[in-house]
């Protein structure tokens, strides 16, 4: 199924700056294409989509990214399944973003080149599973605003992850689970700037799928991150993973996405960041062809190492007019504010536009 998306919005601060704000109108499009399956039996899905984000104060501080993805499900038995995948991203962060070098004069570039295999079986209630993946980041040198060349190769490397799950049925729609995510990190820089790190996520919680009122996963646990380094600080806390969808009413769906995390830091003196992130969601249907939705989202990123802690809110509200089965009219407003200990880091930022969506 092909899309397309575009659009056309106001920024006031292109930069996420403190001071200085400088606004643009910014260019938006979007294309895609999805192709999936319709086998009795196995699946294959293809999916490949573009977007260029053109400022038009500053074409420096425009962006460029893509994506290709490719999954398939091999079922071998009724009760046993293989899964694989792989997917190449190409993507460049935006001007003032906390990985984007200060004197930069774009943002940086970097393609992400992953795959993936697992299989599950199902013992009566019972379902067990494992899935391993391999992730190769590849970032790309970036000219300063004087004209040198900021060498960013130092952050290349490779991610390794294994995730064991079981999942326990105890009625239809409601499941209890347990899993454990083992990771490795090996990255370019040596030295005192050596960031390789080994780290686990063990989590225990209940999955949904009671179609009509609730669907989706919750779960809590452990989550620990050792770098390799000993002057790098490890990290111990407590993990949460929740992703739900609420349905009160036929025509309210509420959307809750709750997650903590363990994240490679750029900052300088700092190998890893404490990410956390929290969200809530309404879709409310005024009209079958009307859709209203504000949203809420927080996030945290707590810079281990050094004296910095970052608190994000988001505050936004759109709506979707479907001129037909194929079309779609939207406008939207958003609302950023980042309050940071790090003098000169914290700012405000307004979006308001509009967008045009096409699928057929």
């Amino acid at each position: 199924m092909p899309t397309l998306t575009s659009g056309l919005y106001y920024d006031s601060n292109i930069y996420q700056e403190q001071n200085n704000m400088q606004g643009s109108l910014v260019g938006l499009i979007s294309p895609a294409i999805a192709v999936n399956s319709d086998f009795s039996r196995h699946s294959l899905n293809l999916y490949l989509s573009a977007r260029e984000r053109y400022v038009f104060e500053d074409a420096n501080a425009s962006t460029l990214s893509g994506r290709a993805l490719a999954d398939g499900r091999v079922d071998v038995l009724n009760d046993l399944a293989l899964n694989l995948g792989g997917r190449i991203e190409l993507n460049q962060d935006e001007l003032g973003d906390n990985d984007v070098p200060l004197t930069s004069k774009t943002g940086v570039r970097y393609n992400v080149y992953g795959g993936y295999a697992g299989a599950s079986k199902t013992f009566n209630r019972v379902t067990v599973g494992a899935t391993g993946s391999i992730s190769h980041y590849d970032y790309h040198d970036v000219e300063s605003v004087d004209g040198d060349v900021l060498d960013q190769d130092n952050r290349d490397g490779y991610r390794y992850d294994l995730i064991a799950k079981v999942s326990y049925a105890y009625f239809p729609g409601l499941s209890f689970y347990g899993s454990a995510e083992f990771n490795e990190r090996n990255w370019r820089d040596t030295g005192s700037s050596n960031r390789d790190s080994n780290g686990i996520e063990l989590l225990a919680g209940m999955e949904f799928d009671m179609r009509g009122t609730i669907h989706g996963s919750a779960g809590v646990g452990y989550l620990s991150q050792d770098y390799e380094l000993e002057t790098r600080q490890d990290i111990q806390t407590f993990a949460y993973n929740v992703e739900l969808q609420w349905t009160p009413t036929a025509l309210v769906t509420v959307n809750i996405i709750g997650l903590q995390s363990i994240e490679e830091s750029y900052v300088f003196g700092s190998a890893g960041q404490l990410e956390s992130y929290a969200e809530i969601a309404v879709d409310y249907e005024f009209l079958r062809n009307w859709i209203f939705s504000p949203a809420f989202i927080y996030s945290r990123e707590d810079y281990l190492g050094v004296n910095r802690v970052d608190n994000r809110y988001r505050a936004l509200v759109k709506t979707d007019y479907f001129v037909n089965r194929y079309m779609k009219l939207g406008a939207a407003y958003e609302y950023e504010r980042l309050s940071s200990d790090r003098p000169g880091v914290s700012y405000d930022r307004h979006l308001l536009g509009v967008n045009f969506n096409a699928e057929y």
